[in-house]
């Protein structure tokens, strides 16, 4: 597809993530994604947002990178509300079964963990089902996935990795965890080097993190990276499998809010994004000051949703009388 213009709306929805990508190609025929919905109040604001500014009631493909609450959530709303066309999400139930799971895990944690096991994997389920009673074309976007019109090629997870993954989804809170070690704001005269020993102390290890889809948006050869939640684990998988693809990116979309343990030093070096967008609410680690930190130093311009609200990127896309000039971190 060669497009002649596009714009990818970061929507201010706190620590949550919801991304939209409007573009069009030569013939002027327009194609909407979402990639992700935030949480289930979020949904209403995404469909305000697609008819206030793009004059439309539908999406060309719904993308959700893994089923967090903050990341699937509004897509319940959605599907009720507005047309979608095409929907790619990952099918447990084609992969492995809840019994399964749970076996993964110690007597002493069942109880802990139990609630959450059933809840992730039921948001996948539920969402699912309603997919597929719409009619709607639904995929699982495993790396090698190319969508048949728009510039979209999945990377990562493969299918064996995220069937290892799927055996150890956790509770909910090792997902957002404090960090052992005290994050300190770091001056900007610190080499990389120096910063690694800060923000590479300890990687994302959990599994539904690890799980996100990892796609790269490709209009014109530019490339734009969409991360999800994936954390080093996943990303340095991808990284050995496609490195071109995500050498020297114009655009990052920053994964897990910002948080220091989805990104090292050594990723940062390799993706070198021109531009990098966070979509958190800037409290605690979302954004991590030492992931910022290392983006600059890179030669990044750093923005985040927390600070100045919904951004909007755009290449030959008229202009917003309601908007103005982004803030850099």
């Amino acid at each position: 597809m060669n497009v002649i213009k596009y714009e990818i709306d970061m929507l201010n929805v706190k620590a949550a993530d919801a991304i939209l990508i409007r573009c069009f190609n030569e013939k002027n025929w327009e194609y909407i994604i979402l990639i992700d919905a935030g949480n289930k109040s979020d949904g209403e604001i995404i469909k305000k947002h697609i008819k206030k500014y793009y004059k439309q009631n539908y999406i060309d493909l719904a993308i959700c990178t893994h089923p967090d609450n903050d990341h699937i959530g509004g897509f319940d709303y959605l599907l009720d509300n507005i047309k979608i066309d095409e929907f790619w999400i990952h099918d447990p139930s084609k992969h492995i079964s809840l019994s399964d799971v749970r076996n993964k895990i110690s007597e002493a944690s069942l109880t802990k963990s139990l609630k959450y096991i059933t809840e992730t994997l039921d948001n996948n389920v539920n969402i699912i089902d309603k997919i597929d009673r719409l009619e709607i074309t639904r995929k699982e976007p495993f790396n090698g996935l190319k969508h048949h019109s728009l510039p979209i090629y999945v990377l990562g997870p493969s299918i064996e990795y995220y069937e290892e993954l799927l055996k150890f989804f956790k509770d909910v809170d090792l997902l957002f965890e404090q960090e052992a070690i005290f994050e300190k704001s770091l001056l900007d005269d610190i080499s990389i080097t120096a910063l690694s020993e800060t923000l590479d102390e300890e990687d994302d290890k959990s599994a539904e993190n690890n799980s996100s889809a990892v796609f790269l948006f490709y209009p014109n050869d530019k490339k734009y990276l969409f991360a999800g939640d994936a954390g080093p684990l996943s990303l340095n998988k991808i990284i050995e499998k496609y490195s071109s693809y995500t050498q020297n990116l114009h655009w990052l979309k920053v994964p897990h809010h910002g948080s220091k343990k989805s990104l090292s030093s050594d990723l940062i070096s390799h993706f070198s994004p021109k531009v990098s967008y966070i979509s958190g609410n800037g409290k605690g680690k979302y954004p991590s000051q030492a992931v910022v930190n290392v983006l600059k130093k890179v030669g990044s311009d750093v923005y985040s949703t927390h600070k100045g609200g919904s951004k909007w990127h755009q290449v030959n896309s008229s202009p917003r009388d309601d908007y103005s000039t982004a803030i850099k971190l």
